[in-house]
């Protein structure tokens, strides 16, 4: 967390980038799971969810996630992704050094528990905005504190689905 980094994450913000995507693209958005604390980490989310109807989750490398945003839901969007990963060896390659070999590892990275995450901070965070102090406030503490969040205490189930009370803290996702 820099000074200002926050409005990375405004609903102004979000809207400016759904404006100048092109048909049927989308929006990639990092966001980190250590340094924020959950209010932080939900208000993102909700304002997120607010201007894209769509929004997944990959997890990246230890403790990053990848927020994947679409204005609507396709189906087709793997068959695409597919054609994509093939017409692209340079992507590949540079996967291919984060381990990634085939599309199917990227697919393996896929927060499945996310989307109903996501509609729930919709429904019970707050929007960030540019005028709003909160994440700029809380980021610095939860910098300070080393705060961790951890992906079964944030969204209740583990990457099988099934609860993890109990489990072992892990910054370590996949």
């Amino acid at each position: 967390w820099v000074g200002g980094s926050d409005l990375l994450f405004t609903v102004e913000f979000f809207r400016a980038l759904e404006a100048r995507l092109a048909p049927g693209g989308i929006l990639m958005q990092w966001m980190h799971l250590y340094e924020v604390d959950a209010p932080s980490f939900c208000q993102v989310i909700a304002t997120l969810r607010t201007v894209f109807p769509s929004v997944e989750a990959y997890r990246g490398t230890q403790g990053d996630w990848l927020l994947v945003a679409r204005r609507e839901e396709t189906l087709a969007y793997e068959d695409r992704s597919r054609a994509r990963w093939d017409a692209h060896p340079d992507v590949q390659g540079s996967l291919a050094e984060l381990d990634i070999k085939s599309l199917d590892d990227v697919w393996k990275r896929r927060v499945r528990s996310f989307p109903p995450y996501a509609e729930r901070a919709l429904l019970s965070c707050p929007v960030h905005t540019a005028l709003d102090a909160r994440i700029a406030y809380r980021a610095s503490r939860a910098l300070f504190d080393g705060t961790m969040l951890y992906e079964h205490e944030l969204l209740g189930v583990g990457a099988n689905g099934r609860t993890e009370q109990g489990a072992a803290k892990s910054s370590e996702f996949r």
